[in-house]
């Protein structure tokens, strides 16, 4: 009996035994439970090692997340909230230039009336479209132009109905290319005159070379301060006076300009002197100023701004004050101009303007104006 009982106590120590090294057996299989791996000890006794799950590592930074994308701006349809364009830009906002006034001066020559001849005071209209002020910007730029001026009733005033009536029609072609990154300028001028009536003829006029310098040339505000040169030479006409001697002079002409922006107004002028290379001419005094105002400026299109304009320009001899030849009285002369610049396209403005003298002599009746000016 004894003997049964120790037998089946060693079975049942010998069942336990196996059961539990069943359970640790060093080549027992491995249990995964998700990131977790469980290791079975391969003793009773050993205890099971713990893996905790990976951390993540200080300092490390999160994916950069792109930066949000501004809002789009709508354009800018407002050409006036832009500051003004200089220099050779495009003449969307850049000042225009001024119509100018000048027929060229007059003389007392002898001129056939009927069977005989009579003095009369004539225009000198081969001299050309010299003055400053004619079609010119005190601003440098690149540009070729072409100019149209029609005079009538010249001098009818000063000669009387027995001298026939004198209209003046004068074409003047002409460029203007800038250099000093735009500071400096080189300009010439090539009339064409017709006059009809009295002393009729139809030639070339004087040619005119034009320098050019911005002392000041603000390209942020437009403004600009600027001084020059203009050399006329006696290339077309000469004029044989009552007096015998023939007036052909090379006409030197200093000068001084300026532009002034504010907002939408702007005021711009021109002084010169010009002083002929014969004593029997007189010199002359220039005095212009314009006033004008961008009424309107569109973006694209073929028409892209409207600016009106109005000018005064005085014309002053500094000698021979008293009586010439004809009997007429040296004085001063003031003359009223008027008109718009309509942009066309981007680079391109078209003048239509009028002028008619309101002080002196009266030189003319009506003068009417039409240039074109195109930047490259």
């Amino acid at each position: 009996m004894n003997t049964y009982r120790y037998l089946f106590a060693i079975g049942l120590g010998l069942g336990l035994c196996a059961n539990q090294a069943s359970a640790f057996w060093p080549w027992s299989k491995n249990k995964q439970h998700g990131d977790t791996v469980i290791i079975e000890p391969a003793c009773p006794h050993q205890e099971v090692p713990k893996v905790e799950e990976p951390k993540k590592e200080e300092g490390k930074k999160e994916e950069a997340k792109a930066p949000e994308q501004p809002m789009a701006q709508p354009p800018v349809t407002d050409a006036f909230a832009q500051a003004p364009e200089a220099g050779t830009e495009a003449p969307t906002t850049f000042n225009p230039q001024m119509l100018g006034d000048f027929i060229g001066g007059a003389a007392c020559v002898v001129v056939p009336v009927g069977s005989g001849t009579a003095t009369a005071k004539v225009p000198l209209a081969a001299r050309g479209g010299f003055k400053i002020s004619d079609n010119e910007s005190p601003r440098p730029t690149n540009r070729v132009f072409f100019t149209y001026n029609y005079y009538n009733d010249v001098n009818g005033r000063i000669n009387g109905p027995d001298i026939g009536n004198i209209d003046v029609h004068r074409e003047v072609f002409g460029f203007e290319r800038t250099f000093l990154d735009g500071d400096g300028s080189f300009g010439m001028r090539v009339p064409l005159v017709q006059q009809v009536g009295t002393d009729h003829f139809s030639d070339i006029g004087n040619l005119s070379f034009i320098g050019k310098y911005a002392f000041i040339n603000d390209r942020a505000t437009g403004n600009v301060l600027s001084g020059g040169l203009v050399v006329t030479i006696p290339t077309g006409r000469d004029y044989e006076l009552v007096t015998g001697e023939t007036l052909d002079p090379v006409l030197i002409q200093p000068w001084l300009g300026g532009i002034y922006n504010s907002d939408r107004l702007y005021v711009q002028g021109f002084s010169s002197v010009v002083v002929p290379t014969q004593s029997i001419d007189a010199v002359l005094l220039f005095n212009s100023i314009a006033a004008g105002y961008r009424a309107w400026q569109g973006v694209g299109g073929v028409f892209t701004s409207f600016t009106p304009t109005a000018e005064i320009h005085v014309t002053t001899p500094l000698e021979n004050r008293g009586f010439d030849a004809c009997g007429i009285r040296y004085q001063d002369v003031v003359v009223i101009t008027a008109g718009t610049h309509i942009g066309l396209g981007e680079r391109s403005l078209l003048t239509i303007g009028a002028g008619t003298p309101v002080v002196g002599p009266k030189p003319f009746s009506v003068e009417g104006i039409v240039q074109f000016n195109f930047r490259f």
